[in-house]
């Protein structure tokens, strides 16, 4: 059944089983084996994945009119063009490409649509192609589609794709493909690396529902515009950036910018923020970092201290003079900004992704009203003690305000005094300071967490806010540090807060933050109150030095198991983590498919950067080939004597009394397995044919399945002086569940596996190319009978019955045969 992506179903069954019944006359052939008529296998599409160049709106204000020539233009008002073809591919059901006269989508008459919403539930796969007339585009070194498209994503397997041919529409090459829902008009589409200079181009928007009852394509004004320069600017990617930044430390940007006609330059300019302007603005070249079409630019820590806002933003030009630029929105005159902190306390734990610890779901959660205190025993959630001014305490009392306090204070105040302060309370850690009231909504979470004590304000809301607050105070025991970690802030909170902390006394702390401007603690900032740390950094590649994504790194305390921090490597195989604590590391490099990697003894200073490179060999994974060939038709039934294959490894074996065979230890991967009897059909058995089977580990051991052998059903004889006519309908398990298209991709499968093993086969290939011949024989049968080419008239066409007459079975003897 076709089905909405959601469990929505239609009513109707969308296949329709073909079953074989046929009249033939024929002569038989004692004792041959029944022929295997349908193959179980699972068809996989691969999408190309290479990105296409789309430029929502045209570069820097230019239109495409303003290129040199227009090749090729049509609106549909006139209907489809003579010119113009529309293929209707899938299952051929007729439902393809037409011109719609109504509005629909934004889009108004007339247009292209394609609708597989239309089409129906009771509908067959939808495959439909819009192809353009051919065009030339030699001389243009520039080449641009437009076109206004609205695509409904279904959210399945449907797709929409453009692609270009430049060979009359032999061979087609994917430029970009849709799989999600797209609204653009225009839609402009770079086809400069796929078509210029060409004297035969051909554009097709290819729409698939994937087999589901899917929506909706819809096409108009599509124009192809050509130009003898570079149209486009160049493409401007950021790879890293600082969120914030410390005292007196460089900030690095990293970007890459490629761009067909070549750089005239790529700059950074960066500038301090002030009364809403961007002043001290500086300009310098990006530079090269040996990494392909990768450039980077350093804002000088002197430029930098504490308190101060800093803007940046890139800009491109190529040779053709097309800028690009990258901006925070991406607009004229926005800029992107970060804050600069003093580096002994405040980190990013936005970019490192290692200092928020959840526990809302781990955690307890506490029952506090407005103004309210209670006190926790660290005992009760299995963590032992914490260290505030050199004295141990077991125990915390935490404040609905957004404060703890490490004295047994019953003080609920929202409204705190600026750092250290003697009144009470005292020996305090603030993470707001506010008037906070969980009453409104929100919760209060205490837990254990990586070792950590926390206590998390989720979603508690303030005065005056629209939205609750999400931070944490987590407390680090193995340091003796604290982290007061905002999740979500609400800029739009009134009343004051106070961000600090303070010892017993009273008499020493600090202010971290305090007053109205909620924005002084932005969500994805940490303060750290403790000994400065050191920042960890390196990169991580394979064997080639080309750099691993997403590698795992591991820091762990020396010559124990126990972690310290974590982090991933980014699209550049470069990682970073800061303020790790000052000490002794071993530190490990992990990565699927690769063999991990460990530095053992790595050194952290205060304030100082520590490097360690990485390059992982890549592991080769075995496993031992093993299962069992059961009966398809009768439960827990082994076949015994049936041989199992896998012809590309060269390995086969014969199953035992209990259907298991065992092809040795191999690589993994995707294999096509075939299962065949010698002679075949002698184990009362099909052959099969498995393609893409998952051989891993976890799917070792293999439970492969065969069908058994049936005979006929409705087998009606009449006979004749000199010959019999037959009909029967073919047993319940080969009545196949195909269309005339899915009987196709099945001859042309065995045609190409044909081919295979007559021009590469190894000698016990050879051996198969009889049987394969014979299948494809009879695939061709009755794909020509259901095609209605031919009557089937042969037994030779379904050669594999024992035919008995009056009870004694047909000899060789030729009876009769007669073609139609």
């Amino acid at each position: 059944m076709r089905k909405r992506e959601g469990g929505v179903m239609n009513g109707k069954a969308m296949i329709v089983s073909l079953l074989l019944s046929v009249t033939i006359l024929f002569s038989a052939a004692a004792g041959a084996a029944e022929p295997q008529f349908t193959e179980r296998s699972t068809l996989q599409r691969n999408l190309p994945d290479q990105p296409a160049r789309i430029v929502v709106t045209p570069p820097s204000g230019r239109t495409t009119q303003e290129l040199d020539d227009i090749l090729l233009s049509e609106d549909f008002e006139g209907g489809l063009p003579g010119d113009w073809t529309v293929v209707d591919g899938g299952d051929g059901t007729g439902d393809s490409w037409f011109v719609a006269t109504f509005a629909f989508g934004g889009l108004t008459p007339q247009y292209m649509m394609v609708s597989s919403d239309i089409a129906g539930s009771d509908a067959g796969r939808l495959e439909e192609e819009l192809r353009t007339p051919s065009f030339s585009t030699l001389g243009y070194n520039s080449v641009t589609l437009s076109f206004d498209q609205h695509f409904y994503f279904n959210g399945g397997n449907d797709f929409a794709a453009v692609d270009v041919s430049i060979d009359g529409g032999t061979n087609w090459t994917n430029v970009v493909t849709y799989t999600a829902s797209v609204e653009e008009a225009p839609t402009l589409v770079d086809l400069t690396d796929y078509a210029s200079n060409e004297a035969d181009v051909r554009v097709r928007f290819r729409y698939d529902d994937g087999g589901d009852w899917a929506l909706h394509w819809l096409i108009d004004n599509v124009t192809v515009d050509a130009s003898t320069s570079d149209a486009f600017p160049p493409v401007v990617t950021l790879v890293s950036w600082p969120d914030v930044n410390f005292s007196g430390d460089d900030a690095d940007i990293v970007a890459t910018a490629t761009d067909d006609s070549g750089l005239n330059f790529f700059n950074l300019t960066y500038g301090h923020v002030s009364g809403g302007s961007v002043i001290d603005q500086t300009v310098v070249a990006m530079t090269a970092t040996g990494n392909p079409n990768e450039y980077s630019a350093t804002i000088p820590g002197a430029f930098q201290a504490d308190g101060d806002s800093v803007a940046w933003f890139l800009l491109a030009e190529d040779a053709s003079a097309n800028a690009n630029q990258a901006r925070r929105p991406t607009q004229a005159g926005t800029w992107y900004v970060y804050n600069v902190y003093d580096s002994s306390r405040v980190i990013p734990w936005g970019t490192s992704g290692n200092f928020w610890l959840e526990i809302d779901t781990s955690g307890t959660a506490l029952t506090l009203n407005d103004e309210d205190i209670i006190e926790v025993v660290f005992g009760d959630h299995g963590f032992g003690t914490f260290t505030w001014y050199g004295t141990s305490y077991d125990r915390v009392r935490v404040c609905s305000n957004g404060w703890i306090s490490f004295s047994s204070t019953d003080a609920t105040s929202h409204v705190l005094p600026a750092f250290p302060d003697t009144t009470e309370p005292n020996n305090v850690v603030s993470l707001y300071g506010a008037d906070l009231n969980p009453i409104l909504g929100g919760n209060i979470y205490v837990g254990l967490s990586q070792g950590k004590f926390v206590i998390e304000y989720d979603n508690v809301f303030a005065y005056g806010a629209s939205s609750g607050l999400t931070g944490e105070i987590v407390l680090d025991p193995t340091t003796d540090r604290v982290y007061l970690n905002y999740e979500s802030t609400d800029a739009q909170a009134s009343g004051n807060f106070t961000v600090g902390y303070e010892n017993g006394a009273g008499d020493l702390g600090e202010t971290i933050a305090q007053g109205t401007d909620w924005s002084a603690i932005a969500s994805g900032t940490t303060f750290r109150i403790g000994e400065a740390g050191g920042n960890l950094t390196g990169t991580v590649t394979d064997e080639n030095s080309d750099p691993l994504a997403d590698a795992d790194i591991i820091v762990y305390h020396a010559g124990t198991s126990d972690i310290a921090v974590t982090g991933s490597t980014n699209s550049s195989g470069a990682y970073t983590l800061q303020d790790v604590p000052v000490g002794t590391y071993d530190v490990t490099a992990a990565l699927p498919g690769y063999v991990s990697s460990t530095q053992e003894g790595v050194q952290i200073v205060a304030d100082q950067t520590t490097t360690v490179n990485f390059q992982l060999a890549q592991e080769v994974l075995t496993v031992v080939i093993t299962g069992t060939v059961m009966s398809a038709d009768t439960p827990d039934t082994p076949v015994e004597g049936i041989t199992v294959s896998i012809p590309a490894l060269g390995v086969s074996d014969v199953t035992d009394a209990a259907g298991a065979f065992n092809l040795g230890e191999q690589l993994e991967g995707l294999y096509t397995f075939e299962i065949y009897n010698t002679p075949s059909g002698s184990q009362g058995y099909h052959d099969a044919v498995l393609v893409g089977v998952d051989v891993s580990s976890s799917t070792v051991p293999l439970a492969l399945q065969v069908f058994e052998i049936l005979p006929p059903t409705n087998l009606q004889a009449s006979s004749g002086d000199e010959k019999i006519q037959l009909t029967w309908t073919a047993p319940a398990n080969q009545q196949s569940a195909l269309t005339v298209d899915g009987l196709r991709r099945k001859v042309d499968m065995r045609r190409a596996a044909v081919e295979r093993v007559t021009l590469n086969g190894s000698a016990a290939d050879l051996a198969r190319l009889a049987p394969l011949r014979s299948e494809l024989k009879t695939l061709e049968s009755l794909l020509a009978v259901e095609s209605g080419e031919r009557t089937v008239d042969s037994i030779d066409d379904f050669s594999g019955y024992v035919i008995e007459q009056n009870g004694t079975a047909l000899g060789n003897r030729p009876i009769a045969e007669t073609y139609t």
